[in-house]
C-alpha cells in the first residue's frame, strides 16, 4: 500500500500543456462553495510556481490544503500573509498534522520553494523546527464534533465505518493506533451500563467506552461478522501505516484525526472529570503515573469555591 510519504515524493518533468490543462480543470474533494472561494488564488500560487522541482498535480494538493486552511483559520487570501514561513510552520503543525513526520518534510519543502517564488521578500523568515514527538495536544470539544463530522461525510459506507470506528475507538476508549488496528467487531461487546472493547496485545484489557461515542462505534460495526476488523473491516490483515494512508486518502479538507491526539483526549477527559487514578491507570494500559503528568497543563481548574470544597473535603 502506498504510504504518505511515496505519494509526497519524486519529481517530474514539468510539462506546460498538460499543466495548464490540469489546472483549468482541478476539482479538490472539498465542498464546492468552499472551493469556489480559493480556487482562483490557488490556481494562480500553483501557475506561478510552476518550474519548482514538483509537478503541477503535487503543487495543487499541497497548496490547495495550505490554502484552505489558512483560509478557514480566518487568513487573507493574499501571498504575503499565507505563505511567509511562520504562517507555513503553523499550517504544518496543525493542518497537516495527521502525516508523518517525514511526509511533513517534504510538504513544508514543497510550500517553502512556493513561498520563494509568490512571496520572496518573505522567505528569509526563520521558520521553526518541526517539533519531535512529544505530548500530544487533546482535541476541544468543537475540534471533536469537527472530526465527527469528518467521519460521517465520507464518500462510501465502508469509509464511514471505518472513519467513524478510528475516531470512536481512539477518543472513546483511548485506543492508540496499533491497538485500533487489532480490535475486531466480536472485541467489542454490550452490557447494561454501555459497549466495552476488548483490548488484545501487550496492554491486554477491557475499555468502557464513553458514552458520547457509543452511537459513533455501534453505526461503524452494524452489520459486520464478529470476526471482521472494526477499523477496515475488508482487510485480512492490518498494516502499521494503514491509519496513515486512510487518513491522508479521506474526503474532505479541514481537521482530521491523529491517533496519539485522540487518546490524549481520552485521557484529559478521565482526569479532566476526577476518574480515580487506579481505574485510569487499568483502562489506559500503563502501570505508571508519569504518562499522565503531561497532560497536567491541559487540565481546568474549577471555580475557587469548588476548589476549596474539594480541598476541605466538602461537598460543593
Amino acid at each position: 500500500m502506498t504510504s504518505g510519504e511515496e505519494l509526497y515524493s519524486g519529481t517530474c518533468k514539468p510539462d506546460a500543456g498538460r499543466e495548464a490543462d490540469l489546472l483549468r480543470g482541478y476539482m479538490p474533494l472539498m465542498p464546492p462553495d468552499q472551493w469556489q472561494e480559493i480556487s482562483a488564488f490557488v490556481r494562480e500560487v500553483v501557475d506561478d510556481s510552476i518550474g519548482a522541482p514538483y509537478d503541477a498535480r503535487r503543487l495543487l494538493n499541497t497548496v490547495m490544503h495550505h490554502v484552505a486552511w489558512g483560509w478557514k483559520a480566518g487568513l487573507p487570501l493574499d501571498r504575503s500573509e499565507l505563505f511567509n514561513r511562520s504562517t507555513i510552520d503553523a499550517s504544518i503543525s496543525l493542518g497537516f498534522g495527521h502525516l508523518s513526520k517525514g511526509s511533513l518534510s517534504t510538504i513544508r519543502a514543497q510550500l517553502l520553494r512556493v513561498g520563494e517564488r509568490v512571496a520572496p521578500e518573505r522567505s528569509l523568515q526563520r521558520l521553526v523546527v518541526l517539533p519531535s514527538s512529544g505530548v500530544s495536544v487533546p482535541y476541544k470539544a468543537p475540534q471533536l464534533a469537527e472530526l465527527n463530522s469528518w467521519a460521517r461525510f465520507q464518500r462510501t459506507e465502508h469509509k464511514r465505518k471505518s472513519a467513524l470506528a478510528l475516531v470512536a475507538l481512539g477518543a472513546g476508549a483511548g485506543l492508540s493506533a496499533g491497538e485500533v488496528l487489532s480490535v475486531r467487531v466480536g472485541d467489542i461487546k454490550e452490557d447494561e451500563w454501555g459497549l466495552l472493547v476488548k483490548v488484545v496485545g501487550s496492554r491486554a484489557r477491557v475499555v468502557p467506552l464513553l458514552e458520547f461515542w457509543r452511537p459513533s462505534l455501534q453505526t461503524a460495526i452494524a452489520g459486520l461478522a464478529p470476526i471482521a476488523f472494526a477499523f477496515r473491516p475488508g482487510n485480512r490483515t492490518q498494516q502499521a501505516n494503514s491509519i496513515t494512508n486512510f487518513i491522508y486518502k479521506s474526503h474532505g479538507v479541514g481537521l482530521r484525526p491523529q491517533s496519539q491526539r485522540l487518546r490524549a483526549t481520552w485521557i484529559v477527559h478521565h482526569l479532566q472529570n476526577a476518574t480515580p487514578v487506579a481505574v485510569l491507570l487499568k483502562a489506559a494500559g500503563v502501570d505508571s503515573l508519569e504518562a499522565f503528568t503531561r497532560y497536567i497543563p491541559f487540565l481546568d481548574l474549577p471555580a475557587p469555591v469548588v476548589e476549596r470544597a474539594q480541598l476541605h473535603g466538602n461537598s460543593a
